[in-house]
């Protein structure tokens, strides 16, 4: 039943946002009501133990078990290019810009936000494509013994 819960807690059926997880490195990872296994290789090695978790023991009416994970995930910069490229072509036509320039906002810092968020979006790049290395031991970034689980 557990195996179950968590299988389900990490379906990307059930993300907020459209996201390819397998593909992912996961840099910090909290979880809520639940306590689990995460493959250790998908850890960025700079942060092995990552991983928060909280208990409550009063679930929500109508329910025996909940779980809320947070991820901070690679795989975040596949909706920030949306967001970017969405923001780009409306920004070419200079669509709603007269809204922002009647609050006071200049046309640059548009173009700063999109410089930003594209090094954003190279910034996570860089994480997910980070090697993990493990050390002599044979201990991967996850402090779990290669081919062990917990």
């Amino acid at each position: 039943m557990l195996s179950d819960f968590t299988a389900k807690c990490n379906a990307t059926a059930d993300c907020l946002s459209l996201l390819f997880m397998r593909q992912a490195q996961f840099i910090v990872t909290g979880l809520q009501n639940l306590y689990f296994y995460v493959d250790s290789t998908n850890f960025t090695d700079w942060i092995p133990d990552g991983i928060k978790t909280t208990v409550c023991d009063v679930s929500p009416i109508g329910f025996q078990k909940t779980a809320t994970g947070i991820m901070n995930t690679s795989a975040i910069q596949e909706v920030f290019k949306r967001i970017v490229t969405q923001f780009s072509k409306m920004f070419e036509r200079k669509a709603f810009l007269h809204w922002f320039q009647g609050e006071g906002v200049d046309e640059d810092d548009f173009n700063v936000s999109e410089f930003n968020a594209n090094n954003l979006c190279d910034e996570y790049h860089i994480y997910e494509e980070a090697e993990i290395e493990s050390d002599e031991e044979g201990f991967t970034s996850g402090n779990e013994p290669k081919g062990q689980q917990p």
